[in-house]
C-alpha cells in the first residue's frame, strides 16, 4: 500500500515538476522572442515575420513616383550631406533658408529604425491603425528612403544611424526612435560654384617680358641710323 501511493506521489510530483518546466521554456522563449523583436526593430528590421510595406502602397502619404522624383531633385539642389554620430552630426546644406534642425512628430507616424547595409539605406516607420484608416492604407511598418514624401509638405532628405532628417514647410527637421535626447548638429554652407583664379606659369611670364625688351632695342637701333644719316645729310 505504501509502495503504491508512493508511486502515485512520485507520479504527481513529476508531472507537476514537467508543467513548470514547460511554463518556464514557453516564457523564456516568449521573453527571447520580444527581445529579438525590439533589437530588430531598434535597427529598422521590426522582426523576422514582420511584413515591411513599399512607400508605393500608401501614395496618400508617402507620395507618388512623380513626386518622389520632384523631391530628390530639390535635395540636389538644398542638401550636400549629413556627418557624424553618437549625438554629435555637422550638416552640409547649400540653401540659405535652413535653420538647425529641430524634432518633428508626425502623429500616427513613428519612426522605429534605421538600415544602412551593402549600400541599402532605408527608414522603417510604424504607421498606426488611425491614420491608416483615415488614409485608406494598410497600418503596420514601411520601408521608406529619401526623397519619399511624408504626408504633403514633407519629404525625407537624409538617414542616418538611427536619425532621419526632412524638410517640413521648407525647414529642416529630424526624426529619431523613441527614447533618444536632441542631438547636437553643427550647420554648415556649402557653395554650389567655385571661383577659378587664372595663373600664369613662370615661363609664360619670363617670354612675354622677353618679347617686350625685344622691340624697344630694336627700335633703339633704328632710331640711331636714322640720327646717323640725318647727320651726314646735314653735312
Amino acid at each position: 500500500m505504501n509502495s503504491i501511493y508512493s508511486g502515485y506521489a512520485m507520479s504527481r510530483f513529476v508531472a507537476a515538476f514537467s508543467g513548470i518546466l514547460v511554463a518556464l521554456l514557453l516564457f523564456a522563449g516568449t521573453t527571447t522572442s520580444a527581445y529579438a523583436t525590439s533589437q530588430n526593430q531598434a535597427k529598422g528590421e521590426p522582426g523576422p515575420t514582420v511584413m515591411l510595406h513599399t512607400a508605393q502602397v500608401c501614395p496618400a502619404i508617402f507620395g507618388k513616383e512623380a513626386a518622389k522624383r520632384d523631391n530628390q531633385r530639390l535635395i540636389q539642389t538644398k542638401f550636400a550631406s549629413l556627418l557624424g554620430e553618437k549625438g554629435q552630426y555637422t550638416v552640409y546644406y547649400h540653401t540659405h533658408k535652413w535653420k538647425t534642425p529641430a524634432r518633428v512628430t508626425l502623429q500616427g507616424l513613428t519612426l522605429v529604425g534605421t538600415h544602412d547595409k551593402d549600400k541599402d539605406r532605408y527608414a522603417v516607420f510604424y504607421l498606426d491603425n488611425e491614420l491608416a484608416g483615415q488614409t485608406g492604407c494598410p497600418d503596420g511598418f514601411y520601408k521608406l528612403r529619401a526623397g519619399d514624401n511624408l504626408f504633403g509638405k514633407s519629404y525625407i532628405v537624409d538617414i542616418h544611424d538611427r536619425l532621419v532628417l526632412a524638410e517640413t514647410d521648407k525647414q529642416l527637421g529630424f526624426f529619431q526612435p523613441q527614447g533618444y535626447d536632441d542631438p547636437f548638429f553643427r550647420m554648415i554652407w556649402r557653395a554650389t560654384w567655385e571661383i577659378i583664379w587664372p595663373v600664369e606659369s613662370s615661363g609664360s611670364s619670363t617670354s612675354s617680358s622677353s618679347s617686350k625688351k625685344k622691340p624697344s632695342r630694336g627700335r633703339s637701333k633704328k632710331s640711331r641710323s636714322s640720327q646717323r644719316k640725318s647727320r651726314s645729310k646735314r653735312k
